[in-house]
Protein backbone atom coordinates (compact mmCIF):
# COMPACT_ATOMS: atom_id res chain seq x y z
CA UNK A 1 0.00 0.00 0.00
CA UNK A 2 1.28 3.48 -0.82
CA UNK A 3 2.23 5.68 2.08
CA UNK A 4 0.22 8.68 3.21
CA UNK A 5 0.34 12.00 1.42
CA UNK A 6 3.78 13.53 2.05
CA UNK A 7 4.17 16.88 3.75
CA UNK A 8 5.67 19.31 1.23
CA UNK A 9 7.86 22.25 2.24
CA UNK A 10 9.08 24.74 -0.38
CA UNK A 11 12.18 26.90 -0.20
CA UNK A 12 13.84 29.36 -2.58
CA UNK A 13 17.56 29.83 -2.12
CA UNK A 14 19.11 33.14 -3.08
CA UNK A 15 21.87 32.66 -5.63
CA UNK A 16 24.16 34.82 -7.74
CA UNK A 17 26.84 34.69 -10.39
CA UNK A 18 29.83 36.92 -9.72
CA UNK A 19 33.42 37.37 -10.86
CA UNK A 20 36.27 36.65 -8.48
CA UNK A 21 39.72 38.24 -8.95
CA UNK A 22 42.36 35.55 -9.48
CA UNK A 23 45.42 37.71 -9.95
CA UNK A 24 46.51 41.26 -10.67
CA UNK A 25 49.83 41.64 -12.53
CA UNK A 26 51.29 45.14 -12.60
CA UNK A 27 54.12 45.40 -15.15
CA UNK A 28 53.62 49.10 -15.79
CA UNK A 29 57.08 50.11 -14.52
CA UNK A 30 59.05 47.48 -16.46
CA UNK A 31 60.22 47.27 -20.06
CA UNK A 32 60.32 43.53 -20.13
CA UNK A 33 57.59 40.95 -20.66
CA UNK A 34 56.26 38.80 -17.84
CA UNK A 35 55.22 35.25 -18.62
CA UNK A 36 53.73 33.27 -15.80
CA UNK A 37 51.88 30.03 -15.23
CA UNK A 38 48.83 30.04 -13.01
CA UNK A 39 46.79 27.12 -11.76
CA UNK A 40 43.06 27.69 -11.98
CA UNK A 41 41.15 25.37 -9.69
CA UNK A 42 37.53 24.59 -10.45
CA UNK A 43 35.92 23.81 -7.09
CA UNK A 44 32.43 22.53 -6.36
CA UNK A 45 31.11 22.53 -2.81
CA UNK A 46 27.74 21.24 -1.66
CA UNK A 47 26.72 20.87 1.99
CA UNK A 48 23.40 19.07 1.75
CA UNK A 49 23.36 18.06 5.42
CA UNK A 50 23.39 21.68 6.52
CA UNK A 51 20.91 22.57 3.78
CA UNK A 52 18.45 19.85 4.84
CA UNK A 53 18.76 20.76 8.49
CA UNK A 54 18.64 24.56 8.23
CA UNK A 55 16.10 24.98 5.44
CA UNK A 56 13.80 21.98 5.90
CA UNK A 57 14.39 21.02 9.54
CA UNK A 58 15.48 17.52 8.56
CA UNK A 59 18.23 16.15 10.79
CA UNK A 60 17.76 12.42 10.12
CA UNK A 61 16.81 10.36 7.10
CA UNK A 62 15.24 6.90 6.96
CA UNK A 63 14.38 4.37 4.26
CA UNK A 64 11.57 1.82 4.12
CA UNK A 65 10.20 -0.11 1.12
CA UNK A 66 12.37 1.93 -1.28
CA UNK A 67 10.97 5.21 0.04
CA UNK A 68 12.88 7.85 1.98
CA UNK A 69 11.52 9.91 4.83
CA UNK A 70 12.70 13.13 3.16
CA UNK A 71 13.47 13.85 -0.49
CA UNK A 72 14.39 17.10 -2.21
CA UNK A 73 13.34 18.08 -5.74
CA UNK A 74 14.52 21.00 -7.85
CA UNK A 75 11.52 23.07 -8.93
CA UNK A 76 13.16 25.68 -11.19
CA UNK A 77 14.30 29.28 -10.90
CA UNK A 78 13.00 31.73 -8.34
CA UNK A 79 10.76 34.54 -9.52
CA UNK A 80 13.36 37.21 -8.80
CA UNK A 81 16.00 35.51 -10.99
CA UNK A 82 17.70 37.39 -13.80
CA UNK A 83 18.68 35.97 -17.18
CA UNK A 84 22.06 34.25 -17.33
CA UNK A 85 23.93 32.64 -20.20
CA UNK A 86 25.54 30.14 -17.81
CA UNK A 87 24.04 26.94 -16.41
CA UNK A 88 26.29 26.10 -13.49
CA UNK A 89 23.36 26.73 -11.15
CA UNK A 90 21.68 23.69 -12.69
CA UNK A 91 24.75 21.57 -11.97
CA UNK A 92 24.67 22.64 -8.34
CA UNK A 93 20.93 22.03 -8.07
CA UNK A 94 21.46 18.48 -9.37
CA UNK A 95 24.30 17.85 -6.92
CA UNK A 96 22.25 19.21 -4.03
CA UNK A 97 19.29 16.98 -4.85
CA UNK A 98 21.48 13.92 -5.36
CA UNK A 99 23.54 14.35 -2.20
CA UNK A 100 20.47 15.17 -0.08
CA UNK A 101 19.46 11.50 -0.29
CA UNK A 102 22.28 10.68 2.13
CA UNK A 103 22.99 14.19 3.49
CA UNK A 104 26.58 13.98 2.29
CA UNK A 105 28.94 16.78 1.38
CA UNK A 106 30.51 17.33 -2.03
CA UNK A 107 33.92 19.01 -2.30
CA UNK A 108 35.67 18.43 -5.63
CA UNK A 109 38.57 20.17 -7.33
CA UNK A 110 39.83 20.12 -10.91
CA UNK A 111 43.09 21.94 -11.54
CA UNK A 112 44.06 23.50 -14.88
CA UNK A 113 47.43 25.16 -15.54
CA UNK A 114 47.46 28.16 -17.84
CA UNK A 115 50.13 30.54 -19.11
CA UNK A 116 49.70 34.32 -19.19
CA UNK A 117 51.85 36.99 -20.77
CA UNK A 118 51.96 40.59 -19.55
CA UNK A 119 53.59 42.99 -21.98
CA UNK A 120 55.95 45.90 -21.16
CA UNK A 121 54.39 48.85 -19.36
CA UNK A 122 51.05 47.09 -18.95
CA UNK A 123 48.78 45.45 -16.43
CA UNK A 124 46.69 42.33 -16.50
CA UNK A 125 43.81 41.46 -14.23
CA UNK A 126 42.20 38.04 -14.41
CA UNK A 127 38.78 37.11 -13.01
CA UNK A 128 36.94 33.84 -12.87
CA UNK A 129 33.22 33.12 -12.87
CA UNK A 130 31.65 31.88 -9.62
CA UNK A 131 28.18 30.97 -8.53
CA UNK A 132 26.87 30.54 -5.02
CA UNK A 133 23.53 29.62 -3.54
CA UNK A 134 22.62 28.66 0.00
CA UNK A 135 24.09 25.25 0.62
CA UNK A 136 26.35 25.17 -2.45
CA UNK A 137 28.95 27.04 -4.48
CA UNK A 138 31.12 26.60 -7.54
CA UNK A 139 34.25 28.43 -8.61
CA UNK A 140 34.52 27.74 -12.34
CA UNK A 141 37.49 27.69 -14.71
CA UNK A 142 35.91 30.33 -16.95
CA UNK A 143 38.13 33.42 -16.87
CA UNK A 144 37.97 36.96 -18.22
CA UNK A 145 40.07 40.10 -18.02
CA UNK A 146 37.04 42.27 -17.30
CA UNK A 147 34.39 41.30 -14.75
CA UNK A 148 30.74 41.51 -15.57
CA UNK A 149 27.91 42.57 -13.30
CA UNK A 150 26.55 40.13 -10.76
CA UNK A 151 23.52 38.16 -11.92
CA UNK A 152 20.91 36.93 -9.49
CA UNK A 153 19.75 33.36 -10.11
CA UNK A 154 17.64 31.88 -7.31
CA UNK A 155 16.85 28.17 -7.00
CA UNK A 156 13.53 26.72 -5.90
CA UNK A 157 13.37 23.39 -4.08
CA UNK A 158 10.62 21.38 -2.46
CA UNK A 159 11.21 18.83 0.29
CA UNK A 160 8.70 16.03 0.65
CA UNK A 161 8.60 14.55 4.14
CA UNK A 162 7.09 11.14 4.76
CA UNK A 163 6.43 9.11 7.86
CA UNK A 164 7.41 5.74 6.54
CA UNK A 165 5.01 2.91 7.33
CA UNK A 166 2.31 5.24 8.64
CA UNK A 167 0.00 4.46 5.73
CA UNK A 168 0.27 0.73 6.41
CA UNK A 169 -0.51 1.17 10.10
CA UNK A 170 -3.47 3.47 9.45
CA UNK A 171 -4.80 1.03 6.88
CA UNK A 172 -4.66 -1.83 9.38
CA UNK A 173 -6.18 0.16 12.23
CA UNK A 174 -8.82 1.52 9.85
CA UNK A 175 -9.90 -2.02 8.95
CA UNK A 176 -9.79 -3.52 12.43
CA UNK A 177 -13.36 -4.34 13.50
CA UNK A 178 -13.51 -6.53 16.61
CA UNK A 179 -16.61 -8.68 16.93
CA UNK A 180 -16.79 -7.99 20.66
CA UNK A 181 -14.94 -6.00 23.35
CA UNK A 182 -13.90 -2.37 22.86
CA UNK A 183 -16.08 -2.07 19.76
CA UNK A 184 -17.00 1.55 20.53
CA UNK A 185 -13.35 2.48 21.02
CA UNK A 186 -12.27 0.86 17.76
CA UNK A 187 -15.12 2.59 15.92
CA UNK A 188 -13.74 5.90 17.18
CA UNK A 189 -10.30 5.01 15.84
CA UNK A 190 -11.65 4.01 12.43
CA UNK A 191 -13.82 7.11 12.10
CA UNK A 192 -10.95 9.41 13.00
CA UNK A 193 -8.68 7.78 10.42
CA UNK A 194 -11.33 8.24 7.72
CA UNK A 195 -11.89 11.87 8.76
CA UNK A 196 -8.21 12.68 8.26
CA UNK A 197 -7.53 10.44 5.26
CA UNK A 198 -7.19 13.38 2.85
CA UNK A 199 -4.64 15.17 5.03
CA UNK A 200 -0.85 15.10 4.75
CA UNK A 201 1.21 12.56 6.67
CA UNK A 202 2.17 14.90 9.50
CA UNK A 203 -1.46 15.86 10.16
CA UNK A 204 -2.61 12.24 10.02
CA UNK A 205 0.06 11.08 12.44
CA UNK A 206 -0.65 13.88 14.89
CA UNK A 207 -4.39 13.20 14.75
CA UNK A 208 -3.82 9.45 15.16
CA UNK A 209 -1.77 9.99 18.31
CA UNK A 210 -4.31 12.45 19.70
CA UNK A 211 -7.14 9.98 19.10
CA UNK A 212 -5.30 7.06 20.71
CA UNK A 213 -4.92 9.21 23.83
CA UNK A 214 -8.70 9.29 24.17
CA UNK A 215 -9.16 5.50 24.16
CA UNK A 216 -10.10 4.49 27.71
CA UNK A 217 -11.88 1.12 27.76
CA UNK A 218 -14.12 0.53 30.73
CA UNK A 219 -13.55 -3.20 31.02
CA UNK A 220 -11.16 -4.98 28.65
CA UNK A 221 -7.47 -4.28 27.92
CA UNK A 222 -7.39 -1.31 30.29
CA UNK A 223 -3.73 -1.73 31.22
CA UNK A 224 -2.66 -2.11 27.60
CA UNK A 225 -4.45 1.08 26.54
CA UNK A 226 -3.10 2.96 29.56
CA UNK A 227 0.43 2.16 28.33
CA UNK A 228 -0.48 3.33 24.80
CA UNK A 229 -1.87 6.60 26.17
CA UNK A 230 1.35 7.16 28.11
CA UNK A 231 3.43 6.64 24.98
CA UNK A 232 1.19 9.01 23.01
CA UNK A 233 1.64 11.67 25.67
CA UNK A 234 5.41 11.23 25.46
CA UNK A 235 5.21 11.61 21.68
CA UNK A 236 3.24 14.85 22.02
CA UNK A 237 5.70 16.17 24.60
CA UNK A 238 8.61 15.55 22.21
CA UNK A 239 6.74 16.68 19.06
CA UNK A 240 8.65 19.92 18.49
CA UNK A 241 12.11 18.59 19.31
CA UNK A 242 12.27 15.07 17.85
CA UNK A 243 12.28 13.72 14.31
CA UNK A 244 8.76 12.53 13.49
CA UNK A 245 9.93 9.22 12.04
CA UNK A 246 11.63 8.48 15.35
CA UNK A 247 8.41 9.31 17.16
CA UNK A 248 6.48 6.95 14.89
CA UNK A 249 8.97 4.17 15.58
CA UNK A 250 8.46 4.83 19.29
CA UNK A 251 4.73 4.26 18.80
CA UNK A 252 5.39 1.09 16.79
CA UNK A 253 7.56 -0.25 19.60
CA UNK A 254 4.67 0.31 21.98
CA UNK A 255 2.36 -1.59 19.63
CA UNK A 256 4.92 -4.40 19.42
CA UNK A 257 4.73 -4.81 23.18
CA UNK A 258 0.94 -4.70 23.45
CA UNK A 259 -0.17 -8.25 24.21
CA UNK A 260 -3.64 -8.51 25.71
CA UNK A 261 -4.26 -11.55 27.87
CA UNK A 262 -7.82 -11.73 26.63
CA UNK A 263 -10.05 -9.99 24.08
CA UNK A 264 -8.87 -8.50 20.76
CA UNK A 265 -5.90 -10.87 20.79
CA UNK A 266 -6.08 -11.72 17.09
CA UNK A 267 -6.37 -8.04 16.18
CA UNK A 268 -3.34 -7.13 18.24
CA UNK A 269 -1.35 -10.03 16.83
CA UNK A 270 -1.76 -8.52 13.36
CA UNK A 271 -0.80 -5.09 14.69
CA UNK A 272 2.31 -6.50 16.39
CA UNK A 273 3.36 -8.37 13.26
CA UNK A 274 3.05 -5.27 11.07
CA UNK A 275 4.74 -3.00 13.62
CA UNK A 276 7.69 -5.38 13.96
CA UNK A 277 7.99 -5.64 10.19
CA UNK A 278 8.10 -1.85 9.74
CA UNK A 279 10.66 -1.36 12.53
CA UNK A 280 12.85 -4.20 11.28
CA UNK A 281 12.86 -2.95 7.69
CA UNK A 282 13.32 0.74 8.42
CA UNK A 283 16.96 1.76 8.13
CA UNK A 284 18.55 5.09 8.99
CA UNK A 285 20.28 6.67 5.99
CA UNK A 286 21.77 9.62 7.85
Amino acid sequence: MADTIPTSVSYTGKGRYYWELIFNYDNSSNEGTITDKTTVTKRTRVDSKSFMSNKFNVSSGFKYNNETSASVKYEGLGEASEKSSFSYHLDLAYELVKSSETATSVDTEVKTERSYTVGPRSKLNMYRLCYECEGSSIATDIVATQPQDDVRVDLKFVCEKRILGLGDILNLFGHTVPGSSNTVEWASIRNDIVKNSDKDALTQFKAFVANLKTITPGDDNKNEWAAIRTTCQEIEDAWDTTDRQRLFIKLLNRFSNTTPGRDNRDEWQRIRDLSNNIVTNTSQVF
